[in-house]
């Protein structure tokens, strides 16, 4: 009996002794706990990618990491309130909220660091438009903007993207959740769901009950300035500063941009190779110094002058 005590003692000393290190190590290792909305996946995969990027850019400056994708369903709300806590989520990629007052920065500020690097070249701001196959040939008509305003835009509650669309005197209702949106569309609610070209044809494959019904505007796109950012909770600024720093000699070294090519290299390919009408929209929450305010990753000839 007192072996088998003697036996469970040493051996209890030595895993107390054997986690002591890895708890000590652990705390030298920055944790980044990254939400992951899951409804774009290629979106999400390229941004923990770009993230990886940056701190590995670091790795010597600032040791060790770990980043820890938490798959979630949250409200952007929810999911503002957990990255503004810290605790469970701590960094999420969106795009650039517009800061109407001097309130409003305070309060984002209070919530969340923008790390003010874009990740995708504004992918997020070319929109093509998921309509009815009923009204193809009332779309296919269109050839300016003014045509289009006739015509009601949905959009998820919350979206950056409403205000833009209000700016720019588009109508638009803003008041579905993403699951819903499709079927509004159906029912009437409105004429049109602007998403991004990363975007719409895994819409259409995630609703496929859909198909038959709905389609992709082939020949006609949105585009507006919408540079996506990391957004690093407020109560971890040396997070934020990493992030910053690696994202900086990502972007001097051209690492960064190999990156995007790797990912989004097709949908590029396939917006210059289809002469498009494309409307631009003014986002006034994006500063011009950014240079996003014409559309970039078009050919000069499918870019039209005329602003709605």
């Amino acid at each position: 009996m007192f072996t088998i005590k003697l036996l469970l003692a040493l051996l209890i000393s030595l895993l107390v002794h054997a986690t002591i290190p890895a708890c000590a190590s652990d705390k030298d290792v920055m944790v980044y706990r990254y939400w992951d909305w899951g409804i774009t996946p290629q979106r999400d995969d390229y941004q923990v990618a770009v993230l990886k990027l940056a701190l590995e850019k670091t790795r010597t400056s600032h040791g060790e990491y770990r980043i820890e994708r938490k798959l979630e369903t949250l409200s952007r709300s929810r999911a503002h309130r957990a990255i503004a806590q810290g605790e469970f989520l701590n960094i999420h990629a969106s795009p650039l909220r517009p800061l109407l007052t001097e309130q409003d920065r305070r309060e984002q500020l209070a919530e969340s660091i923008p790390v003010t690097i874009p990740l995708m070249k504004s992918l997020l701001g070319y929109r093509s438009l998921i309509i009815r196959r009923s009204d193809y040939e009332k779309f296919s008509g269109i050839t300016d903007a003014a045509q289009l305003k006739q015509l009601i835009a949905g959009q998820g509650r919350g979206w950056t993207d409403i205000g833009i669309y209000e700016h720019n005197e588009y109508q638009v209702r803003g008041d579905a959740e993403y699951f819903t949106l499709f079927s509004m569309l159906l029912a009437g609610r409105f004429d049109y769901i602007p998403l991004s070209v990363i975007e719409v044809n895994g819409a259409l494959s995630r609703f496929e009950q859909y198909s038959d019904s709905l389609m992709v505007l082939p020949d006609l796109m949105l585009y507006y300035p919408l540079p996506t950012l990391f957004h690093v909770s407020a109560k971890h600024p040396s997070l934020a500063d990493r992030v910053e720093q690696g994202l900086t000699q990502a972007r001097q070294d051209g690492s960064l941009d190999r990156l995007f090519e790797q990912h989004f290299s097709e949908h590029v390919h396939q917006m210059k190779s289809v002469k498009l009408r494309v409307f631009v929209l003014e986002n006034p929450g994006v500063p011009s110094t950014l240079g996003l305010d014409r559309p970039l990753l078009l050919n000069p000839q499918s870019n039209p002058k005329p602003r709605p």
